[in-house]
């Protein structure tokens, strides 16, 4: 049922009701012209007040559905109108149309040729106005919760349930990581036992061996010095010497430290914080980065990635086909969102403080 077809429903319930209580008042004064016994009087005085009520509850039902379908019926007719207008202007230019003669404009087109791309753009206005008409959570990306009152809320579910328990099941193939070859091994440790565990005896013959490879890494702190030789040239008499090579203070942290802090903050999405735990973590709090330090190093690479981000987006507004998705982000205790855009080739991750289209 519509809201129009409520609406008018709950209109004759009212009509009923008001027409009950006409007659019960009708015999509300016939009863007391008549000096009727209190009883009946007080019956149907009680009737009335029972009536007065539900004419009351009915009243509100259909003053609520009166204003959905005036507000639901007011949009509707303002898209209409606006789509009629347009039909009308497309009417108008196809008679023009048909009247224009061959001379040229000031563009190289003819009048015809301009009338024809009005009449284009126009028929795509219509277009674009009638489908937001039809727009809904099954043919546009927008959430079921905003479905139109009078049409069915879908929610799409693909999946279906099944006996199998989750994870790998019996019979797949296994996939394991093979062993080292023996140019690969940097290190080797040997696994002895000085006594039988179950006896405690000392008296052990090696039978075999059993190999188990394991990757494993070592987080080495490098407090490296660098001396830059000046020179003076015995031709010119300049005084020269090797570039500094990016150091610019006189102890700062080197390329590998800033390169794993902007991986973990960028590719990871970690926060500053927890990438400063982290890094001190690795070193045995021998390095302690500052949480100052990282948003300031977030910042600069930042910069110098400009040109490129440009060079990205001007490239993806070049190709035919475009995806992009998002997730809730807080950008300065704002709420915002993280967005991609790209498709199999092209990858650009960027904030915007709206979810909508602009």
């Amino acid at each position: 049922m519509d809201l129009k077809a409520a609406f008018y429903k709950q209109k004759d319930e009212l009509n009923q009701l008001k027409r009950d209580y006409a007659r019960l008042e009708k015999r509300l004064i016939k009863a007391i012209k008549e000096n009727a016994a209190d009883e009946r009087v007080q019956e149907h005085l009680k009737k009335i007040q029972s009536l007065n009520k539900k004419i009351a509850e009915v009243t509100g039902i259909m003053n609520r559905y009166k204003a959905l379908y005036e507000q639901k019926q007011k949009v509707i007719d303002q898209q209409e109108s606006i789509i009629f207008d347009l039909q009308e202007q497309v009417r108008k230019l196809q008679w023009q149309l048909d009247c224009l003669n061959d001379t040229r404009s000031f563009d190289g087109m003819t009048a015809a040729e301009e009338a024809d791309a009005k009449i284009a753009a126009l028929s795509d206005e219509v277009a674009r106005l009638t489908a937001k008409l039809e727009t809904n959570s099954t043919n546009a990306g927008i959430s079921t919760a905003k479905t139109a009152i009078d049409q069915e809320k879908r929610i799409p579910n693909s999946r279906e349930k099944t006996d199998l328990k989750k994870g790998g099941q019996p019979g797949h193939e296994k996939h394991e990581m093979a062993p080292f070859s023996d140019d690969e091994i940097t290190d080797t440790q040997v696994h002895e036992l000085e006594a039988c565990p179950n006896c405690g005896s000392h008296n052990l013959e090696e039978m075999d061996c059993t190999i188990k490879d394991e990757y494993d890494y070592k987080v080495i702190v490098k407090k490296i010095r660098h001396r830059f030789i000046e020179y003076r040239c015995l031709d010119c008499g300049e005084a020269v010497r090797c570039p500094y090579n990016g150091l610019v203070a006189k102890n700062q942290y080197g390329n590998v430290i800033q390169s794993m802090a902007l991986s973990l903050m960028n590719l990871g999405f970690v926060s500053i914080n927890r990438t400063r735990k982290i890094l001190t973590g690795f070193t045995t709090d021998d390095i302690t980065l500052s949480e100052g330090y990282l948003a300031k190093l977030q910042k600069r690479y930042a910069k110098k990635l400009l040109t490129f981000v440009a060079e990205v987006k001007a490239r993806m507004l070049s190709l035919p086909l475009l995806y992009w998705d998002d997730t809730v982000v807080f950008v300065d205790t704002t709420r915002a969102c993280m967005r991609f855009y790209g498709n199999e080739k092209l990858a650009l991750y960027t904030a915007h403080l709206h979810k909508d289209l602009d």
